[in-house]
């Protein structure tokens, strides 16, 4: 399981890549520093290895270095206080992990905010918490999902949180050390003057970008119904697949070949495991019933779903999620669909300009979630709508866009120009950059001063 997968990184019970003197380099404290750059650990120029590993050496004799000072001491208090951080990153990676795969074994547009708030509900979390004008709800559904995650592991593994961070106490009192040994030996060394950070800010002042334009969009969402003829060619063609595999032929095989699910597709159509909960919210009753009463192995007859036809393999029913694999037939608008809608979609926009919220709480489906709050203007990157914003300004309403399906209708609540970045917004980046740099320096000094006291062995 993932979550025990994570909780055994942070241990003492896994692979051990080096140490200086009794001071262990862990074999995820490597892959960190590797994915941390962008690497892929499984092709790694041996020169970047070796470079990553001494630099990980380095800091190890640091704390070594601490360890042997007796002026350094940890108290209770203050690995109980490091404790709550610690958890607090451990539940974090694992939130974002789980919140993002599901994202992608379920193929949510992240444009759509229905789908993301099917999605955020999937994971139990509060409905009534889940506004979409809160700057802080993504990293509130992170930690949501994260601790519950963490806390069952905690319950299966038969551990407490105390005897959690008991297990993890050296590692906790090791990195508190290094922390120590910094702030009494190395930082009054640094002597980063104002001067200092602003001759940097003029050298590099091209390298520092312009503060982005930004847009406060609002959005009206409304549906594009395919025609009868659309509707009976997408079943159709799911129908022969249907037939075709059970006549013989290899399900993996045809979802390679026929499904339209991109990702799943290149996997065979595996979608992974997906909670019941989901499939409950994602299908009608009786196609909910249609999965569940398929036994493993088996195949379903193609099921009408929001956006297509699925045929299902199932793989695993075992539990409150079921390992899926999918075929995916669209149901797509033709031409002739799409613009009969944006012709019809022309009287909301005549009411939107009048009175948006109005316009949108009487034709949205998602009238709920009218607000897309501030998006930069860089990270627009669908060309159609970077064309429609291009000149607009606030109170503008633009549109219609056909996306997946569905019609939207924009307003630029707010339009914020772009400008240049100023010396106060970047002083304190450059300046903790500065001193990262020269305590870098530091330390390797200290090192080479140090290294024939150090014992140090690599077995990596």
């Amino acid at each position: 399981m993932l979550a025990l997968f994570i909780i055994n990184q942070m241990t003492l019970t896994e692979g051990v890549v080096a140490t200086v003197n009794d001071e262990p380099v862990l074999y995820s404290e490597f892959l960190d520093a590797v994915t941390s750059m962008g690497l892929d650990p499984g092709n790694l120029d041996p020169r970047v290895k070796d470079s990553i590993m001494e630099q990980l050496i380095r800091q190890k004799s640091i704390i070594a270095l601490a360890r042997e000072d007796s002026t350094l001491k940890v108290s209770e208090e203050e690995i109980q206080r490091f404790a709550d951080q610690y958890i607090q990153n451990i539940v974090f990676n694992l939130g974002r992990y789980l919140l993002f795969s599901r994202a992608e074994s379920l193929q949510v547009n992240l444009n759509d905010t229905l789908q993301i708030k099917r999605l955020i509900l999937s994971f139990d979390f509060p409905e009534d918490s889940i506004d979409f004008r809160d700057p802080n709800l993504l990293a509130k559904v992170i930690l949501f999902v994260g601790k519950k995650a963490f806390d069952e592991e905690l319950k299966r593994l038969g551990m407490t949180r105390d005897e959690f961070v008991e297990e993890n106490r050296k590692i906790m009192e090791s990195q508190i050390l290094y922390q120590k040994y910094i702030s009494k030996y190395i930082m009054p060394q640094v002597n980063i003057t104002e001067q200092d950070v602003r001759e940097y800010f003029e050298s590099h002042r091209d390298s520092f970008p312009r503060q982005p334009a930004m847009y406060f969009l609002q959005q009206i969402v409304l549906p594009v119904q395919p025609s009868f003829e659309q509707e009976e060619k997408a079943y159709l063609r799911a129908k022969e697949i249907y037939r075709r595999i059970e006549a013989g032929a290899s399900y993996e095989r045809m979802a390679r070949r026929y499904s339209k699910d991109t990702l799943s597709a290149k996997k065979g159509g595996d979608l992974g495991y997906i909670p019941r909960v989901v499939l409950q919210q994602s299908f009608s009753p009786d196609a909910y019933y249609q999965i569940m009463s398929t036994p493993e192995g088996g195949i379903t007859r193609p099921i009408r779903g929001p956006r297509g036809y699925n045929i299902f393999k199932v793989v695993d029913k075992a539990g409150d999620s079921i390992r899926l694999k999918n075929i995916f037939i669209p149901v797509e608008p033709s031409p002739q669909d799409i613009r009969k809608a944006k012709e019809q979609a022309q009287k909301v926009i005549r009411e939107a300009r009048r009175n948006f919220e109005s316009a949108a709480r009487k034709y949205s489906i998602a009238p709920q979630q009218i607000d897309l709050g501030y998006i930069p203007a860089e990270a627009i990157q669908d060309r159609e709508m970077k064309k429609l914003l291009a000149g607009a300004r606030a109170g503008d309403v633009l549109g219609p866009l056909y996306r997946d399906g569905f019609l939207i209708i924009l307003k630029v609540k707010e339009y914020i120009p772009p400008e240049e970045t100023k010396f106060e917004d970047v002083r304190e980046q450059i300046y903790n950059m500065l001193v990262s740099i020269e305590v870098e320096k530091i330390i390797n000094k200290v090192f080479e001063e140090h290294r024939k006291d150090l014992i140090i062995r690599k077995m990596f």
